[in-house]
């Protein structure tokens, strides 16, 4: 047998082992529209389906890029205030039922996808203060707002949550009171479930890493409850955390690239993890849920030409499939019917996948 038959077999096997790359449906070069060159640190779809967001962080200035989904033609830009280039956290920004767009930053920003017109979405004293995140929570129709105090490294040493009603504009916010409620805890990832009642997040004490579950009750004066905190098994820093769209589970993943499934309702002093999947070898940075809550999309920062996409079940919390869709991926996100998967890199590219078919090994 021939140097050149069994060089040859070996790169079938291996070929096949991996899986061809899957093709995108379509790309957008986000550079060529904004006209600079870009990172895509974030971005989502309307609820109407209609536009395409897109943060990007072209040296240390941070723009949002609207376009139209059905033709992907660049529609608008925006300047959003610069975020300290603190892109490691899971931060996040929020669509509203109307279409407004909810932006973190130096300041709460609201947007249009028409004009890309931009201004404060909150009144003072919370204008000047970091805002890392931000999340749209429809069965109380409330918006809750986080607010970091920078601290060493990776991490906000106080977090204050404002929470306003989702209909109101930014103009009814300057002379409407702000519920608030403080989280005194070094915070290094940060989620809040779309029904408002729970907030997760992930902090580094000395040597370990925890993951800590707080109940959020509202009222005149919103409290703060510990319902869970719990060092994980988890290696390296918790690079992001996320809640399933029913609010009853919790994902994690960290630098070690495992994905963690949490069950919320069984959270306590004993709480354990219901599932560990390990997801390639590089830091797992970006999780989104299928809005039918089966399917879990994991992403890994791992090489270009190896698996970083990982499909999990959420029933079985097996990997049901892996994917290598290219390197340098930073965020994900889904359409509002869940059929197509988007991503976004740091070369500036956006591209969408058949979300059905990644489901496939």
């Amino acid at each position: 047998m021939s140097r050149q038959f069994v060089a040859l077999a070996l790169l079938v096997c291996t070929s096949a082992a991996h899986g061809a790359e899957p093709k995108p449906l379509w790309t957008i070069d986000a550079k060529a529209d904004l006209k600079i060159k870009v990172s895509i640190r974030w971005l989502g779809v309307t609820p109407d389906g209609k536009s395409l967001i897109a943060r990007a962080d072209p040296d240390g200035l941070e723009l949002v890029g609207v376009w139209d989904t059905g033709t992907r033609a660049f529609r608008c830009r925006a300047e959003s205030s610069a975020f300290g280039g603190m892109w490691w956290h899971s931060t996040h920004d929020a669509f509203l039922p109307d279409g407004r767009v909810l932006l973190r930053g130096y300041s709460a920003l609201e947007m249009t996808t028409e004009k890309g017109a931009r201004r404060a979405a909150l009144p003072s004293p919370f204008r000047d203060q970091v805002a890392y995140g931000v999340w749209h929570c429809p069965s109380n129709k409330q918006v809750v707002w986080a607010f970091g105090t920078e601290g060493e490294g990776e991490h906000f040493e106080k977090t204050t949550f404002c929470i306003v009603p989702a209909d109101a504009t930014a103009e009814k916010l300057h002379d409407t009171s702000v519920t608030r409620v403080d989280l005194n805890a070094r915070v290094g990832t940060l989620a809040v479930s779309a029904d408002g009642s729970r907030v997760a997040f992930g902090v580094r004490e000395d040597d370990t890493h925890q993951v800590s579950l707080r109940a959020l009750t509202l009222g005149e004066k919103p409290v703060l409850t510990e319902v869970a905190r719990i060092t994980t098994r988890q290696r390296g820093p918790i690079r992001s955390i996320q809640f399933a769209p029913n609010s009853k589970t919790l994902v994690t993943g960290n630098e070690d690239s495992s994905v963690i499934l949490w069950d919320v309702e069984k959270a306590g002093k004993d709480w354990k993890p219901r599932a560990e999947i390990a997801c390639g070898k590089f830091g797992a940075r970006a999780q989104v849920f299928h809005p039918d809550g089966r399917t879990l999309y994991a992403l890994t920062f791992d090489k270009p030409g190896t698996p970083n996409l990982f499909v999990i079940d959420i029933g079985s919390g097996k990997l049901v499939a892996k994917h290598a869709l290219g390197g340098g991926v930073m965020c994900v996100a889904l359409t509002a019917e869940g059929k197509a998967l988007v991503t976004g890199d740091l070369g500036g590219r956006i591209a969408a996948w058949d979300a059905e078919a990644l489901r496939k090994p």
